[in-house]
């Protein structure tokens, strides 16, 4: 039988549908989860940055976007058809590896941005993150894939600017870093986002043990997971 977690904002935006299409997307996740005869089945998304997303018919005229995750599907929104598309396109998704909560962050906007950070960070040998390598970084949950570009920064007006595409979990101990905080007062900002709800987040358990690598010499090394 399928399993299926809900985002927390699902029911507020399943209440904002007309009173039959609500009804239908009510039947249709229940018979999604049990699996019955005509059950909605994921259907990929042509163009879809993330293989494992995939929108689900609900109702007439509208889908759910989903991301399977090992063997549950994440219900992150109900949309029109059109916008379900554009949306499963548009964002990228991930597990963050200190918390163990789903995250997602909107990949087009952060592909727009990335040329002014390479630009800014081409005009100056100052990268607002050098004293802390890509261990440490991955250890406060740092996506591998948002590495790269969190390697551009160059200061702290770069850093804000991209505060509105970042999941809180991603900013939020960036943000301590380049305030100055240890690598502890970090994870105490990271923590903080346990108690704050998010769109597709849900908390599961990780068994990833926290390291640092402040006394170690040499080039730094990525520690990050695969989501």
């Amino acid at each position: 039988m399928p399993r299926l977690a809900i985002s927390p904002e699902f029911p507020a935006e399943l209440g904002a549908l007309t009173q039959p299409a609500r009804r239908d997307v009510v039947v249709a996740v229940r018979r999604f989860m049990q699996g019955v005869a005509g059950a909605p089945h994921p259907e990929r998304i042509r163009g879809a940055g993330d293989p494992r997303v995939a929108t689900l018919r609900l109702a007439e005229g509208h889908r759910g976007v989903v991301v399977r995750q090992r063997d549950v599907h994440w219900l992150l929104t109900v949309l029109p058809d059109a916008e379900a598309w554009a949306y499963g396109r548009r964002h990228r998704f991930g597990v963050n590896t200190a918390l163990g909560v789903v995250e997602m962050w909107d990949a087009e906007a952060l592909g727009r941005a990335e040329p002014a950070l390479r630009r800014a960070a081409a005009a100056t040998s100052a990268r607002l993150f050098a004293d802390n390598c890509d261990t440490d970084l991955a250890e406060l949950g740092v996506d591998r894939r948002l590495l790269p570009l969190v390697r551009l920064i160059t200061d702290d007006l770069a850093l804000e600017a991209l505060e509105p595409l970042l999941p809180p979990t991603q900013y939020q101990p960036l943000a301590a870093l380049a305030r100055g905080e240890s690598l502890a007062g970090a994870w105490r900002e990271l923590d903080a986002c346990r108690a704050v709800p998010r769109t597709g987040a849900r908390s599961i358990r990780t068994t990833s043990p926290r390291r640092s690598c402040a006394a170690r010499t040499g080039p730094s090394s990525s520690a990050a997971r695969a989501s």
